[in-house]
């Protein structure tokens, strides 16, 4: 069973905040590549759109562990 807090706010470390922002700066830079790279279409989109998943992943990653309840 997923934690009870699974939809609720967490504030995060001082450390988590620290990787988010190293992962933001990392996701900004692969954004930059596909928009130098990749034509202007649906492919394109379909690229900005998984990246911006996979970023909100890896942050419900570093804040959570697997069964939803918050790490600290």
């Amino acid at each position: 069973m997923m934690h009870d807090s699974l939809f609720g706010y967490l504030k995060p470390t001082d450390k988590q905040l620290h990787s988010m922002d190293e992962l933001r700066d990392d996701f900004f830079r692969m954004l930059k590549a596909i928009e130098e790279h990749v034509p202007e279409g649906r492919y394109r989109a379909l690229a900005i759109t998984h990246l911006e998943m996979s970023a909100m992943f890896a942050n419900k990653g570093i804040m959570r562990d697997n069964d939803g309840t918050p790490r600290g």
